[in-house]
């Protein structure tokens, strides 16, 4: 119905709407076909959440079409919205539009994620890290290294002592000390051979 609207009627209205109802459904080329027509802003308003709504739907179902867009979409999207360097904040949210999974498959985005959590490294080493933020962005250093990001892995282990020695010594004063997870990260530290955690 979606492509008899679109392309015999002529009525791209009525197509989106059914195009909407089959992508729901599970449509997996409905759902590529909305990605492509938010990303474009053909006939709808360009709309990268909605592009990315709908692509990530088609990529989860196996769409090879979709997984390439998608990449390309989040990773512009994410480097738009870490762009500032002010926010750590909107860092993690951008590294969140990427998918693990589908990034240590990828080659040739591995090095625009480097870039992006490597800078996420520098919050860390600048001090511009709330206790909120600090585990989640430490869980996306080590994806970094696991990327093989150079500055990830030289700032490691410094960074996990940072992070010890905030768990030891927290800050604010309405949160109490967590034993357990300064050591979990002292040890992280010695294992990256950093001298103060032993």
């Amino acid at each position: 119905i979606a492509l008899e609207y679109e392309e015999d009627i002529k009525n791209m209205d009525k197509s989106i709407y059914w195009y909407k109802k089959a992508a729901n459904a599970g449509s997996e080329l409905s759902q590529l076909k909305l990605g492509l027509l938010y990303q474009e802003g053909k006939f709808v308003s360009e709309n990268r959440k909605e592009a990315i709504k709908w692509l990530k739907m088609a990529a989860d179902c196996g769409s090879k079409v979709a997984i390439d867009y998608f990449l390309h979409i989040t990773s512009l999207e994410a480097l738009k919205i870490y762009g500032d360097g002010k926010s750590l904040g909107n860092a993690l949210e951008a590294l969140r539009l990427l998918d693990e999974g589908v990034i240590l498959e990828q080659n040739e985005i591995k090095a625009l994620f480097e870039l992006i959590i490597s800078t996420v490294a520098m919050f860390f080493l600048e001090g511009k890290v709330s206790k909120k933020e600090t585990e989640e962005a430490f869980y996306f250093i080590k994806l970094a290294d696991r990327v093989g990001s150079p500055l990830a892995k030289k700032y490691l282990g410094d960074i996990a002592f940072q992070i010890a020695n905030f768990f030891l010594n927290v800050f604010e004063h309405s949160q109490e000390r967590d034993f357990k997870k300064a050591e979990k990260y002292y040890k992280e530290a010695f294992l990256r051979e950093v001298p103060s955690a032993n």
